[in-house]
């Protein structure tokens, strides 16, 4: 529960604004959204850093009012389409000195979180019918095994999630 990931910003990045970006909009997803950013407030010692929360709708509108460099947190599990338009419209749009988080995927006290006391689970994933899956995702894939018996699949691609289940 802890956003230990958070903690790892560059010291030589002097920060004056950290921006939380979910993707989703649901006024539940902002509500957690919200909580995220008020735990990593009290771990943050600086206190002159601005905490933004935006998401797709609000992202143009709130670029806009940031001045000064700014950290970037997205949301995203890993390195895909969504990851990567948010990546591109920050380095395009934004003119301050920018650091961007890389994915959830690349944080392993993250994914530690995800597989700790949840043995012979099955993990659904997105997906794409694009590309091999089970090698766009195998950083999670490998981290998820090595913590136990975990079982993948996805909404979209090979495995498909029906098949999958159908035959456990």
């Amino acid at each position: 529960k802890k956003a230990h990931y958070f903690t790892h910003m560059k010291t030589d990045f002097q920060t004056t604004n950290f921006v939380l970006y979910g993707s989703q909009t649901s006024e539940y997803s902002s509500q957690i959204y919200q909580q995220i950013l008020n735990q990593l407030k009290k771990i943050v010692s600086k206190s002159d850093i601005k905490f933004v929360l935006t998401n797709p709708e609000n992202l143009d509108k709130d670029l806009m009012t940031l001045d000064g460099p700014s950290y970037f947190f997205p949301l995203f599990l890993m390195d895909g389409v969504e990851y990567n338009s948010f990546k591109n419209k920050i380095e395009k749009d934004f003119f301050y000195e920018k650091e961007i988080a890389l994915p959830l995927s690349e944080y392993p006290r993250f994914l530690k979180k995800l597989f700790i006391d949840s043995p012979k689970s099955i993990y659904l994933m997105h997906g794409s019918k694009k590309y091999n899956n089970a090698q766009k995702h195998a950083k999670i894939i490998e981290f998820g095994k090595s913590a136990g018996d975990h079982h993948f699949c996805f909404l979209e691609g090979e495995p498909y999630f029906k098949t999958f289940i159908e035959n456990q």
